[in-house]
């Protein structure tokens, strides 16, 4: 099979799959005994690669990523023939936050093309295609209460002395 082409099968003049039989175990050869003139067609189709590419945000950009500490993508690579579904689960690492699925124009992809989470990306692959899954650092700002005690400070936590909105927030890098 030639590169960029997937091998379909073998069909006879009418446009049937040939009988089982007559096809080798990887049904790449078509064997049989000559009982008169036939016609037989091997088809193929052409495939499209779809990948799936990990980033993280890096000041105002964004850098593709290999680690996977930061997040995993299932599958990064997908080879099928047009109108096959393809799709990718990010799943992200401890520390990080998922952003967003973007197409390769940086762009957000439609919502269509997403599960009820947003962490999946399916759809009919129509050509070749490149989706980002993006992530973000996290940190976590823990906000204590503290009161003078003598010399000392003590955490407390008597919401009559003040008190505070959030006792642990956590957001992405930079907000």
């Amino acid at each position: 099979v030639g590169e960029g082409y997937k091998f379909i099968g073998w069909y006879d003049l009418a446009g049937n799959s040939v009988a089982a039989e007559m096809l080798s175990a990887d049904k790449a050869t078509l064997r049989y005994t000559t009982t008169g003139e036939a016609t037989y067609y091997a088809r193929f189709e052409k495939t499209v690669t779809q990948k799936f590419v990990r980033q993280v945000k890096n000041g105002d950009g964004w850098t593709n990523t290999s680690d996977d500490s930061i997040a995993t993508l299932n599958p990064y690579t997908h080879t099928d023939v047009v109108g096959a579904t393809a799709s990718s689960k990010a799943t992200v690492g401890e520390g990080y936050k998922f952003v967003g699925w973007y197409d390769a124009e940086g762009e957000p992809v439609a919502d269509g093309m997403l599960n009820a989470d947003k962490t999946t990306i399916r759809y009919t692959t129509t050509g070749d295609a490149t989706y980002y899954a993006r992530f973000e650092k996290t940190v976590t700002q823990t906000f204590i209460r503290q009161v003078k005690n003598g010399d000392n400070w003590e955490e407390t936590t008597d919401d009559s002395i003040g008190t505070l909105n959030s006792y642990t927030h956590t957001d992405v890098v930079g907000a």
